[in-house]
């Protein structure tokens, strides 16, 4: 592993936030690095011979350290995978009425999610299940009060 930090940060905007770019970490596969915010929260980010684990377990170890986690779309179409702290749902939910965009579905509610039937023997060699998944045409919008 190896890190090419900036310092100061690159600064730019994304609508109204202002995001900090203190740099790059660079894997080798199998090497992880756990990304810790306030109060101990964890999520890992892991490489490995064939790409990324982007987290822990969404329903289980994630899930056991603060966070739910969200497919987004945005008004463009755009998704985006969220790991939303459980303790900052309302600024999250307000964020996403700012940004104008919607969950899909929460990923630690295992029922919403379609699961092959297919092993993965009989998956080998396709990047996509022979079936297509439903795809969810009403994405859930915050509620306003």
């Amino acid at each position: 592993m190896r890190h090419d930090f900036k310092n100061p940060p690159r600064m730019f905007g994304v609508g109204d936030v202002q995001i900090a770019d203190h740099g790059k970490v660079h894997l080798n596969p199998w090497d992880m690095v756990s990304i810790v915010r306030e109060g101990g929260h964890e999520c890992d980010v892991t490489a490995t011979d064939w790409g990324l684990y982007l987290a822990p377990s969404l329903n289980h170890r994630l899930r056991d350290n603060g966070y739910r986690v969200a497919l987004v779309r945005n008004p463009q179409g755009r998704l985006f995978l969220n790991a939303v702290l459980k303790h900052r749902m309302d600024a999250f939910l307000a964020y996403l009425e700012a940004q104008e965009s919607a969950v899909v579905t929460w990923f630690d509610e295992v029922e919403g999610i379609c699961m092959p039937e297919k092993s993965a023997e009989k998956l080998r060699g396709s990047a996509t299940p022979a079936e297509p998944v439903a795809q969810d045409t009403d994405a859930v919008r915050p509620e306003r009060d």
